[in-house]
């Protein structure tokens, strides 16, 4: 009787993880729907956050940080999903600190 109790006790404790939070901040980003084959690759991420890194800090230029990264998105291709959709997904992954905390505060889509 007590482990049925714990169980539940568990369950409601799971449930108010997965439920959905209306007042939760939704992506400044909109992103387009993709096939559900879609997946970026763990390569990928792990060179964009390795190389292709933007702070915001005073020595780093805006227009060439976006330059790099589109440079970059060029050089892979993805069946059934627009350049832009690729973008949108990546591009947050190349923030980091203030840069990062910028796009945190710009209001949902």
């Amino acid at each position: 009787m007590e482990d049925q109790h714990e169980e539940e006790g568990a369950e409601k404790m799971m449930e108010h993880y997965v439920t959905s939070n209306p007042n939760a901040q939704r992506s400044t980003i909109v992103r387009p729907e993709v096939p559900n084959k879609f997946e970026i690759k763990p390569q990928i991420l792990l060179m964009i956050q390795s190389s292709y890194q933007f702070r915001d800090l005073s020595n780093e230029d805006h227009n060439e940080h976006i330059e790099r990264f589109l440079e970059l998105c060029d050089t892979f291709k993805f069946e059934d999903v627009t350049n832009e959709a690729v973008w949108l997904r990546l591009f947050p992954f190349t923030l980091r600190d203030r840069a990062k905390s910028w796009l945190s505060t710009l209001p949902p889509d």
